[in-house]
């Protein structure tokens, strides 16, 4: 004896696909032009983000090239491929560059923190005058006395 799927669909209304196909369209349509707004956007700010980048970090950017260097030294297809493809959407890797920038601008900051908290800090201060403290008689207290 054998097992057997059966895949019975029944009466089905094709009207049910024709609006499931539309929904789906509609919803590629908007993913494509948020797409599009997103990149629009990235390709005005890219020099800003490029400048900011550079102030932040230059090292970052150094960083970025030294990769696309050895990529070509390495596999000279893929780096001149990954070269074209960073000149042709050149926003993308603008923005990751200033993303890192930050990320790595965050960490240390962080790092120098925690040395600071492990170190401690040298903190200005005032020599006050020297005199004796004048010390108070103190009472103490017997086992008598309600707190």
């Amino acid at each position: 004896m054998s097992f057997r799927a059966r895949f019975d669909l029944g009466k089905t209304n094709p009207v049910n696909l024709v609006i499931g196909i539309l929904i789906m369209v509609a919803i590629f349509y908007g993913l494509f032009k948020l797409t599009q707004w997103l990149f629009t956007l990235l390709y005005y700010v890219a020099p800003l983000l490029l400048i900011a980048t550079l102030i932040i970090d230059i090292n970052v950017v150094k960083e970025y090239i030294q990769t696309l260097g050895k990529l070509v030294k390495r596999n000279t297809p893929l780096g001149i491929a990954a070269i074209a493809l960073s000149v042709v959407f050149a926003p993308v890797p603008i923005a990751y560059m200033f993303i890192k920038a930050i990320m790595k601008r965050k960490v240390d900051k962080y790092i120098e923190n925690q040395r600071r908290i492990e170190e401690g800090d040298l903190v200005d201060f005032e020599e006050l005058e020297s005199r004796p403290l004048e010390r108070k008689e103190t009472r103490r207290l017997n086992d008598d006395d309600t707190v």
